[in-house]
């Protein structure tokens, strides 16, 4: 039943979690201070264009004609759809498909190297846009009720090294002209242009480049940016100094003077995975560690964040039996809750469809981050709510809380937002969390969706919410999320490597209000 609201300054939820049968941790979750704001596109999606976008691609017109991908992807809903990456650096937008010009990219300065090399010769490849092909990703996008971030092509270069803008003009004319709403970025870790193209474009050009870019596009639209690479400096021997001093040379320039948001790439892993490693404390904590360098780098007071490319393993050492699986659950969640405490607003999945570490394989089957991402998108709603010690480095037992998204279509339960969603991730091996809830909930339903791998195999590729399998029901129709209830109880269990969602009813929250 609902509980009448204390008069004291802040109301906390208190839990303990006995990690051991001889010692206890304290939880508090401040449920009065008003919640750090997540907007529900905060789970978004990443592409690459060469995937969707080439001329005469088969998998544009797959996604089109698919009732499963449009079903699947209007189950994120609402998300950025960004089309973006090292890939968005070969292409050139054309009115018609004849009109597609050859491949241009500047002065020999900006040439690429070594034109032997086959990697070389296939980064000169042009990418062609068409008008047609745009105007048929705008409307599946729009179908499935999401928005578009695209990422523009700044390699091509003037012979002083400015930004040669012009074709892009062409694409940001049509736009307008189409009214279309769509979000922007420019180029991809331009920090790594050297040793990716043989070609330099220094951060304070770089602020030019994006002045240009807001003069093109007007002060209505998104234009987020510079798309760095992560500048954690523990993690990089060979190049942490320059990233660092290219992030940093971009804030002094000014660069946040034409961006709505600071932009940046993360992976845990730029190596082969093994088990272990998708729910080592050690490697979980490299992203926190990561947010705060990059954090400290900037110069604005008030910086929104997004990690417009993210994933848990570099696209070339991905192991499908490790990012594919149930394993790949604790980087995903866990990054979701860390993103989302420490003022993340979009966080990119890389990427939407592959043949490992993708929401979707190319079949359009769901994969396990795919489900976990529709359980956040359902049932966390628009505020992150500060838990004490939750930014602690090496914890075992790492819990998020959340306001609750209300009376959401794909929830068997209706919520209100004064609720509150518990994520909680056990990367203990051996030990099972236990959570014992305060007694003033003594009396609270809490609804249990409890996630675990199909024949307790961490390795598994299907994830079992409450027991049973997730998977698309009759005529592609997603789940209806049904939780397990669990009445008059103060204790919540977790096992050994597993996670779940735990949404307490009544928590009559204020600071989701």
């Amino acid at each position: 039943m609902a509980m009448s609201k204390p008069a004291t300054a802040s109301l906390f939820i208190r839990a303990t979690f006995l990690v051991c049968f001889c010692t206890a941790q304290l939880l508090d979750i401040d449920t009065d201070k008003p919640a750090f704001h997540i907007p529900r596109h905060f789970v978004s999606l990443s592409s690459s264009p060469k995937t969707i976008i080439v001329h005469n691609s088969k998998m544009l017109r797959r996604m089109i004609n698919s009732e499963v991908f449009q079903s699947l992807i209007r189950g994120l809903s609402p998300a950025y759809w960004r089309l973006g990456g090292r890939e968005a650096l070969l292409v050139t937008f054309a009115n018609q498909s004849d009109d597609c010009p050859p491949p241009h990219y500047g002065s020999e300065n900006s040439s690429d190297g070594d034109t032997n090399s086959v990697e070389a010769t296939k980064r000169k490849i042009p990418l062609c846009l068409t008008s047609t092909i745009f105007d048929e990703l705008y409307r599946l996008t729009m179908t499935t009720s999401n928005l578009l971030l695209f990422d523009l092509n700044d390699r091509v270069r003037f012979g002083d090294g400015s930004w040669d803008y012009r074709n892009v003009r062409k694409l940001v004319d049509y736009v307008m002209e189409k009214r279309y709403n769509v979000s922007w970025q420019l180029g991809n870790e331009p920090s790594s242009y050297f040793h990716q193209f043989n070609i330099v474009v220094e951060p304070e050009q770089l602020v030019q480049d994006y002045k240009t870019l807001r003069k093109l596009v007007g002060v209505k639209q998104i234009v987020v940016g510079p798309e760095m690479v992560d500048i954690d400096p523990h993690r990089y021997l060979d190049d942490e100094l320059s990233r660092q001093k290219y992030f940093q040379r971009w804030e002094v320039a000014g660069g946040g003077n034409f961006v709505n948001a600071t932009s940046w790439h993360f992976y845990y892993l730029h190596r082969p995975p093994n088990e272990s490693d998708m729910y080592s404390s050690r490697v979980l904590d490299e992203l926190l560690i990561a947010i705060n360098t990059t954090e400290s780098y900037s110069t604005g007071d008030s910086v929104d964040y997004w990690l417009t490319e993210t994933g848990n393993v570099i696209g070339k050492h991905a192991i499908a039996k490790f990012t594919d699986s149930y394993l790949a659950g604790f980087m995903w969640l866990h990054k979701l809750g860390i993103a989302s405490r420490k003022g993340h607003t979009v966080v990119c999945h890389e990427t939407l469809i592959t043949f490992s570490r993708g929401l979707l394989d190319p079949s359009f089957d769901p994969q396990v981050t795919y489900w976990l991402s529709y359980l956040f998108k359902r049932l966390v709603g628009t505020g992150s709510l500060e838990v004490k010690g939750q930014l602690q480095l090496n914890r075992q037992v790492h819990t998020f809380a959340f306001c609750t998204n209300a009376a959401d279509v794909y929830v068997k339960r209706s919520y209100v937002p004064s609720d509150v969603t518990l994520l909680v991730i056990n990367i203990q091996q051996s030990i099972e969390a236990t959570i014992s809830l305060p007694s003033r909930f003594m009396h609270n339903m809490v609804d249990v969706y409890h996630l675990t791998p199909a024949d307790n195999n961490l390795t598994s590729t299907s994830i079992m919410l409450n027991g049973k399998k997730m998977q698309l029901g009759h005529n592609h129709q997603l789940p209806l999320l049904t939780p397990i209830e669990q009445a008059g109880s103060k204790v919540i269990r977790l096992p050994p490597l597993t996670y779940g969602f735990y949404v307490i009813r009544n928590a009559t929250a204020s600071g989701c209000l």
